[in-house]
């Protein structure tokens, strides 16, 4: 009788080994597949900066070959990290506060980082010009511009919201066809908001475009700008400016 138990437990013990052989395997086999799509991203990012590195340098044939366009776009591109917060959060020495709180006079961080020069610095100010080329496909915009300008025309800060600063522009387009050249000169408001230090500018027509453009390159004075579709927030076309 006492080898029935005997062989219960040795069952027992090599359906265990078993059992951590297969755990052992499993780990194997899905952090092999982990690695196998961060290969595939990376390469997919690869590709992605060569064709944008490849479209610059025509798109700029004409304009002298900056190499600071080419070295924002790639900052760009391989920043696939986030903060770590979530939407509308900004992030300080591994703390997350509200967008709102950022330059509101009042530190909230516990490096002060909120209320740091780096940050409260209003990259649109009056009188900025921005120069733009498309870069990739253009699929939204009727005009399909060559050119494209944002001139920071007028910009005020309310001490009852002051982690946003309002802004007054003309967005001026120039688009060519067979026979001649045309301009557009379309006045537009927005905002530049210092804690995700993105300037938005409101739809200037009914085609209900926008335009988002991001300082977060390592160049202030290289910048990308998305036309954005206002009611689903799609980024449908990108052109780089150049602060003039």
């Amino acid at each position: 009788m006492r080898v029935l138990p005997l062989l219960v437990s040795v069952a027992a013990l090599l359906a265990l080994g078993g059992a951590d052989r297969c755990r052992r395997v499993c780990a194997r086999r899905f952090s092999s597949t982990r690695l196998d799509s961060q290969e595939v991203r990376i390469n997919r990012l690869t590709a992605q900066i060569q064709q944008l590195e490849d479209e610059l340098e025509d798109r700029l044939s004409g304009h002298g070959n900056d190499h600071n366009v080419l070295a924002a776009l790639e900052a760009r591109l391989n920043s696939v990290e986030d903060s770590g917060c979530g939407k509308g959060m900004f992030q300080c020495g591994g703390q997350c506060i509200d967008d709102l709180l950022v330059c509101d006079g009042a530190s909230d961080c516990r490096n002060r980082h909120d209320e740091d020069k780096s940050i409260c610095t209003n990259l649109a100010s009056a009188g900025t010009v921005f120069r733009g080329v498309p870069v990739g496909e253009d699929a939204c915009t009727t005009r399909r511009p060559y050119e494209l300008d944002i001139v920071i025309t007028d910009t005020t800060r309310n001490d009852w919201y002051p982690s946003r600063v309002n802004v007054e522009a003309s967005i001026i387009t120039r688009s060519r066809d067979r026979s001649s050249t045309s301009t557009a000169n379309l006045p537009t408001t927005g905002y530049f908001c210092f804690a995700t230090r993105r300037l938005i500018l409101f739809p200037p027509e009914s085609d209900r475009l926008g335009m988002i453009v991001e300082f977060n390159s390592g160049n202030d004075d290289v910048v990308n700008g998305y036309v954005t579709r206002e009611a689903s927030l799609e980024r449908c076309a990108l052109f780089v400016f150049r602060r003039d």
